[in-house]
């Protein structure tokens, strides 16, 4: 707003111009008598203002006026602070408050037409809080507004960048159950496991038995313990993810190798007996193993077979060509799977060439 007084004085004296209640921030040139004034958003009202001219002559004299100003009101808009980018975690708790300011005093509310997914926004205090899920990684420009309650209703508006960084979890590797597995017997069996963040898992184990291969990629174990390895064997099993950083997780299984005695063929330096013949099995009846004995006229193909009370066959010995002369076996009185057979009657028969043979054997456990 600005205006020019104007004053004139009979004597022709030069005229000053003064005011004793100009409004806050007003200016009056006392030489133009210009007066210059830009209401804030708080000095809407009237305002009764005083303008006095006064000449230079002896004695000095003033004509007065009074004029009303009136200043309408006019809603400015909020200030809404910038809100600094900012970084955080997968899982990790986040929160700030917007700030505003509203020249007129008017109440101010916050909102965002686009928070992440799970943040909260308070539209009274300006709260923000956000525990970003592990899925979440990523940055998220968002976009903040604050709105007074003037009318019109005004608002200002500031965007940031949360960033939300990755965090690595560790895979789950299932358990793997005890497992026993009778010597020369072949085990396999393979580890699961899986990892939240859809990382690949590679499998390793620090204490594999001797012979014993575990593929890093399918988690797949083998192994076929020999004859020498009857016993306990405590493995730990390993899967790592290839996160940053890496992580894993791990599981002990036991493994029970059963004793297995072998079933072998002793060839007895007695020269060549008279006869072909399938000798009765000793002891008879046994509890876990019985010595087999038979004799060969000549070189044969053997095969020795045990047969259960039904026919059904239980176990085959097939000592292979055997040579001329006197030789035994000895079965541990288990079946082809290495498993322990029940008390009973069973039958071990001989085909050597043209000749066979059968005795009748009594298991008691």
């Amino acid at each position: 707003l600005t205006f020019t007084l104007v004053a004139t004085d009979p004597d022709g004296d030069s005229i000053s111009y003064s005011s004793p209640d100009l409004p806050a921030g007003a200016t009056l040139n006392s030489a133009s008598g210009v007066f210059e004034w830009t209401p804030t958003y708080a000095q809407a009202g009237n305002h009764l203002t005083t303008f006095i001219a006064t000449d230079n002559g002896p004695p000095a004299l003033a004509d007065t006026e009074q004029t009303t100003i009136t200043v309408t009101d006019v809603n400015g808009p909020p200030d809404l602070l910038d809100q600094a980018d900012t970084t955080v975690a997968e899982n990790q708790y986040l929160t700030f408050t917007l700030v505003a300011t509203d020249p007129d005093g008017d109440t101010i509310s916050f909102s965002s037409p686009d928070l992440p997914t799970g943040a909260v926004l308070d539209s009274v205090t300006g709260l923000f809080e956000w525990t970003p899920t592990y899925g979440q990684a990523g940055n998220y420009p968002t976009t903040f507004i604050a709105t007074d309650w003037g009318t019109p209703a005004l608002a200002d508006t500031e965007q940031t960048i949360i960033t939300v960084g990755d965090v690595n979890r560790p895979p789950d590797l299932l358990d793997q159950a005890d497992t026993t597995v009778a010597e020369n017997q072949y085990l396999t069996f393979t580890l699961m496991a899986t990892d939240p963040d859809g990382d690949t898992i590679s499998f390793s184990s620090p204490d594999l038995p001797t012979g014993a291969v575990l593929d890093s990629v399918t988690g797949v174990f083998e192994w076929t313990p020999t004859y020498q390895q009857a016993g306990l064997y405590v493995v730990t099993f390993i899967a790592t993810d290839d996160g940053l950083p890496p992580l894993a997780d791990t599981t002990q299984t036991d493994i029970t190798v059963t004793d297995v005695t072998r079933v072998t063929g002793e060839e007895e330096n007695l020269g060549v007996p008279l006869s072909q013949y399938l000798a009765q099995n000793y002891p008879n009846p046994f509890r876990s193993t019985t010595t087999i004995t038979y004799s060969l006229l000549a070189p044969t193909q053997v095969t020795l077979n045990i047969y259960d009370i039904r026919g059904a066959l239980v176990r085959r010995l097939e000592p292979g060509m055997v040579p001329a002369g006197r030789h035994r076996m000895t079965w541990d009185g288990r079946d082809g799977r290495g498993h322990r057979v029940s008390s009973g009657v069973y039958f071990c028969r001989l085909e050597a060439g043209d000749f066979s043979g059968t005795r009748r054997m009594v298991i008691v456990r």
